[in-house]
Order: structure tokens, then sequence, then C-alpha cells
């Protein structure tokens, strides 16, 4: 590793998880420095330009372990400034400064007890209603699917993207006020792990993810089961996957490369606490997560589920 061992590499990596997720940000060779308690002589032998590219790439591949091999939030965040700048910082206050939602930003340090309640859920069909849920707050409609038929879409959502009143499109109007809707869609597909009592999820199986993708085209087809909702050949269709279990390197980019949005327990996390109702994270305490809460909000997709017909 070059002029750092790995005893203090695994210092510094072990400070910047236990930043506090407030921790105003600094300079990373600061950062550094004050970690390891280095003379003015160690800043300069272990903190020139190559040194602290190689620290920056440790914090750095630590955060990507984090996020995609424990399917946690790690503390602090990584980034440049606008001088170019490479600062570390908490979490809550790198939000502070890119999200105009403060109250996501409260939420957002309860995020632990998020992660442990999507860890202790038990059925797949609970993660269906999670992204339905999550659906209906970012569209104008989202809703679970019920089993039968659904084609592998476990929830669906849809927004108007353009309404042309029917008087300009049509030579006898129905009724006044009748519109042509266009509509982009969000198709989900989810499947949960059933976390062990310690350890990482298990990586999903790259044979999922083809499967997936199979039954996603599907939806572009004159088979489609979702024709009935508005779901035409050439509708412009957003592709989720949400899964707590682990994506492997290989399926993140094909994913990725496919346009395929992720929404694993980290990014599953950021969208409750940006979305949910006030029910889900009590005000009165400092927007702490509420279990019960946050169950009776996505319990309600989960009875009432659309058929595809």
């Amino acid at each position: 590793m070059g002029k750092w061992s790995q005893q203090q590499v695994s210092r510094v990596t072990r400070d910047a998880q236990r930043l506090a997720l407030n921790a105003a940000a600094m300079r990373v060779e600061h950062f550094v420095a004050d970690s390891l308690n280095l003379s003015t002589a160690d800043r300069v032998t272990l903190l020139d330009p190559t040194g602290k590219a190689l620290i920056v790439a440790e914090l750095t591949s630590r955060r990507e372990s984090l996020l995609f091999i424990d399917g946690s939030i790690p503390r602090y965040v990584l980034y440049s400034d606008a001088a170019g700048t490479d600062q570390i910082c908490g979490f809550t206050e790198y939000l502070s400064q890119h999200v105009t939602d403060k109250r996501m930003v409260s939420r957002f340090e309860h995020y632990a007890d998020v992660i442990k309640y999507l860890r202790k859920m038990k059925t797949g069909h609970d993660l269906e209603a999670v992204a339905a849920a999550i659906l209906d707050e970012l569209l104008s409609v989202g809703t679970a699917t019920s089993g039968s038929g659904d084609q592998g879409v476990d929830a669906i959502g849809w927004s108007s993207l353009v309404n042309i009143d029917s008087a300009c499109v049509d030579g006898f109007v129905k009724a006044v006020g009748d519109n042509r809707e266009m509509k982009v869609f969000a198709v989900v597909s989810s499947k949960q792990f059933r976390y062990p009592d310690s350890g990482p999820p298990t990586t999903i199986s790259p044979a999922f993810i083809r499967e997936l993708i199979g039954g996603w085209l599907i939806q572009r087809s004159s088979h489609s089961a979702w024709q009935s909702s508005g779901l035409k050949l050439l509708s412009p269709i957003q592709l989720v996957l949400a899964t707590t279990y682990r994506l492997s390197p290989d399926s993140r980019l094909l994913c990725d490369s496919l346009g395929v949005h992720v929404w694993s327990v980290p990014q599953l996390v950021y969208l409750i606490c940006a979305v949910a109702p006030d029910s889900v994270f009590d005000s009165t305490s400092g927007h702490r997560f509420d279990g019960w809460g946050f169950r009776r909000w996505w319990q309600n997709y989960h009875d009432h589920r659309l058929a595809a017909q």
C-alpha cells in the first residue's frame, strides 16, 4: 500500500465510520492527520498527492463496501468542493447542504432503525407494498399488484406526462373537460431477502436479473398484462428492481447499462425518509422512526392490490 500501513488505513476508515452524522466538512488530509495524530513531518511524508489519493481511494472503497455488500449506509461522505478540494463530512451534514427538505435530514438521523425494520420484513409481498407506497408518493398513482398473471410486475405507478383537452383531438367531445392523457410509467419487481441474525445479505442470482429483463420486455408488447392501465408498446417506462438482496458488480453493471433503477436497502431508506407521511416519523420526538406507523402506511397498499386484466 505504498507509504501507508494497513494498520493506519484501518484506523482512518474506522474513524470515518464513527463520525457524527452531522459532523462538519473538513479537508480529507486534516481528518487523516487528526485520526492518526500525525506530526508535521509525517503529514508531509504521508499526505503528498500520491499518499492522499491512496487514502481517498481506501475511504471510497469502504463506502462502496458498506453500500453494495453490507446493504448499509456509511456515516460519512467524501466529495470534492467547488475548488476541487477533497472533503469529508457526516452524512446528514452532506444532506443538509444538498436537499431543501430539512425534515428529511432530521429523519435520516434515524436511518439505522429503518434499516433494521426492512431487514426484519418477512415476505416479498411486504416489500412490494413498500415499493407501491413510495411510488404513490412520487407519482400520481402507485399500487401493488395481485400475484396472479402479473408477469413479474409487483408494483406499478404512473403520472401524467401531457394532458390535452379532447376538443383539440376529436371531432366529437364526449364530455366537457375530457382529456387525452399521456402517461409515464414506473414498473417495479421486487425480491425480499430474509436476513440472518448477522452477516451481509446474499447476492441475488444473475439468472433472476435475466429473468426479470425478459419479463419487463413483455410490457412493451401486445401481450402486456397492464394495457388496461394505459401501458402501451411505446409508453415511457422506468424499470425498477426493489430488493434487500445485494447485487454482484456484474448485475449492477447490467442494470445500470440497461437503465434499470435498483432500490436496495440504502436507496429504500433514502426514499422512505424523503417521501413517507408524517405518521411514519414522529415530529414530536425529533422525527424518530415509528415502525407501527410505517406498517400502517404500506399495509394499505398490501390490502388493496391491482389485478392484471
